[in-house]
């Protein structure tokens, strides 16, 4: 039961990371508008140098997915418990 609770994490927080993400518009001083990606931090952005190219952010990747995999193991964890 333990690794379905961990597959199921993983599964749900991998989803939920790129579905339910958010668009942060920022206004550089010396450049054009820029989209950045993310939520609660922006991890995905349109790259400075080119502009067909993506730049990520690896430490606030790693955060996020903390954050939203913390979410749903407790989420799962509850579930288990009371269910």
């Amino acid at each position: 039961m333990k690794q379905l609770n961990i597959k199921v994490t993983l599964a749900m927080s991998l989803i939920s990371m790129f579905l339910l993400t958010k668009w942060w518009f920022a206004l550089p001083v010396d450049g054009p508008d820029k989209l950045y990606w993310g939520f609660p931090f922006a991890f995905i952005g349109e790259g400075f140098h080119t502009s067909m190219s993506y730049q990520f952010f690896i430490l606030e990747f790693i955060a996020n997915f903390v954050a939203y995999f913390s979410f749903w193991i407790i989420v799962s964890l509850s579930i288990n418990k009371w269910i």
